[in-house]
Order: C-alpha cells, then sequence, then structure tokens
C-alpha cells in the first residue's frame, strides 16, 4: 500500500529478485491515485531477494554464486573444478593447478582450495594417491621413479635407490 495510509491505494508489488529503489509516491488528493508507482529494479549479480518488496538484495552466501541479475536464490558451488570462497561471487573461480577443492559445509559446497600436499597429485580440484611405482612432491602431477630407483609404497613424495639383490 502507499505511503499515504489514508489512501489505502495499492502499488505494483516487486517480485522475489528485485528490490525497492523508491515507494509509492502520490497526494491522493480527493481520493485520487498516486502520482507514480514503485520502481522496481532487479537485484545485481552475486545478489538476491527471496521477499517480494524488499527494500533490499542480499549478497549470495559463501559457497553459493549468482550468475545473473534478478535472482530470487543462488546456484549453489558444488562443482569440484571450482569454488565460491567469498559473499557476493557473481561466478566460481576455477581451482587452482596444484590444488583441490574443499567441500566444508553440510549442503556439500565447494568454498576454498587447498595445496597439494606431497604424496597427492592434485588436477582438476580433485586430489588423487599417489600410486606405487611413482612419486608425488605434491601438485599437479605424479611422476614415475627414475631408473635405478623405485617406490613399493603408495602417497610417497620420493622414489628410493634400488640396492643390488632385491
Amino acid at each position: 500500500f502507499c505511503d499515504n495510509s489514508a489512501l489505502k491505494q495499492p502499488c505494483r508489488s516487486c517480485a522475489a529478485g528485485q528490490y525497492t529503489l523508491i515507494g509509492c509516491k502520490g497526494s491522493g488528493v480527493n481520493g485520487s491515485a498516486p502520482t507514480s508507482d514503485r520502481l522496481c529494479v532487479d537485484c545485481p549479480r552475486g545478489k538476491f531477494s527471496v521477499a517480494n518488496n524488499s527494500g533490499a538484495c542480499t549478497d549470495c552466501p559463501a559457497g553459493y554464486t549468482g550468475t545473473a541479475p534478478g535472482q530470487d536464490a543462488c546456484e549453489p558451488c558444488n562443482e569440484v573444478h571450482e569454488y565460491c570462497s567469498n559473499q557476493g561471487m557473481v561466478a566460481p573461480q576455477a581451482v587452482t593447478k596444484g590444488f583441490y577443492s574443499i567441500f566444508s559445509t553440510a549442503a556439500n559446497l565447494s568454498d576454498g582450495e587447498e595445496r597439494c600436499e606431497a604424496g597427492f597429485s592434485c588436477s582438476g580440484g580433485v586430489k588423487t594417491a599417489c600410486l606405487p611405482g611413482y612419486f608425488c612432491p605434491g601438485g599437479e602431477k605424479a611422476f614415475p621413479c627414475e631408473a635405478g630407483k623405485a617406490q613399493g609404497a603408495g602417497q610417497q613424495s620420493s622414489c628410493e635407490t634400488c640396492t643390488h639383490g632385491k
């Protein structure tokens, strides 16, 4: 309803995904309708509004992204190769080479990345244990042991020199 409560003239409602920039105006003299309607504006990217006639939009929380304007909800960031670490993100961030995604919430949302530690290789946001016969110094790749060296265990950061007779 308009600001002048005596009029009780309904204003156009702003939908979810929008916010009210300007409220109703008008003199309402002799029972006339207000002279201008509510001005509704789409929430910008990275923000959302769930309620009709909201006065403001809310940042998408960490773990979510708002890729388009006018959203009434944010999209979950739950792909292993990307993450959403900050509030108000307009697009997910790609996981850095040699890092892996962190899924730290009960809703299984990717909201960060961590450097791949020794004994593992990390590619496309996935952390993989190093296999026997390979070494993983930490980073994007696993490397085969060089000639004259071996590694019989997994998750190792180096290979051992072979001894004669073994």
